[in-house]
């Protein structure tokens, strides 16, 4: 953890949060994610009115080593119950030529 420095405006877990809602919401850039918690989530996250971008990116960056250990404990728990856990799913195909051929396909 912070070895030096002075103390985050906003806490670890709440950096974390705002990831994790944001990946929940498609928000998988830096900015947006930003922009949208500044612009309409202040009432929950105030410190974010005086924290710079760079300053919530870098500390973001900073904390991989903690989501990845969360990622792991989430899998493990989530192997235990045999459940499967995917991210976003993504369109593997779509029919751009012959779409007469659509409904044979299906």
């Amino acid at each position: 953890m912070r070895q030096h420095g002075q103390e985050p405006k906003l806490s670890n877990s709440k950096v974390i949060t705002l990831e994790m809602s944001g990946s929940y919401l498609g928000l998988s850039q830096d900015q947006a994610l930003y922009e949208y918690f500044r612009r309409h989530y202040t009432h929950f996250f105030p410190a974010m009115t005086r924290i710079h971008r760079t300053a919530f990116v870098r500390q973001a960056a900073n904390l991989w080593v903690i989501k990845e250990c969360l990622w792991c404990w989430l899998r493990n728990e989530v192997i235990s119950y045999e459940l499967i856990v995917d991210s976003v799913p993504l369109p593997v195909c779509r029919f751009a030529r012959a779409p007469w051929f659509a409904g044979q396909a299906s």
